[in-house]
């Protein structure tokens, strides 16, 4: 019976293992933030910078990311602040994320 179940996400294990590692990166680089900031990005970030950041933390597909590049710059500061996360397809919840902003 378990043979049928499909997992939809990671292992809770493997998104943790995941989570501190990026920590340890972030802290290595002097870009970790306190609670309640929304996510590891750097502080005092440029929007186009971490857009960049975006694209290559979750390895977005060229397809967001050219949508990412393509926003103007006030609204790019709002997509910065989107968090994928934890999401199993990391360019298809930006990009649902993106049409609120659009």
């Amino acid at each position: 019976m378990a043979s049928n179940v499909q997992i939809a996400a990671r292992s809770p294990t493997s998104m943790l293992l995941s989570r501190m590692k990026q920590a340890v990166e972030a802290d290595r680089h002097g870009q970790l933030r306190g609670p309640g900031d929304g996510g590891l990005r750097p502080i005092k970030q440029s929007a186009k910078n971490a857009i960049e950041a975006l694209i290559s933390d979750f390895n977005l597909n060229p397809s967001c990311a050219w949508m990412l590049r393509s926003l103007t710059p006030d609204k790019q500061k709002l997509a910065a602040k989107i968090d994928p996360s934890g999401q199993d397809d990391a360019s298809g919840y930006v990009a649902e994320e993106l049409k609120k902003i659009v």
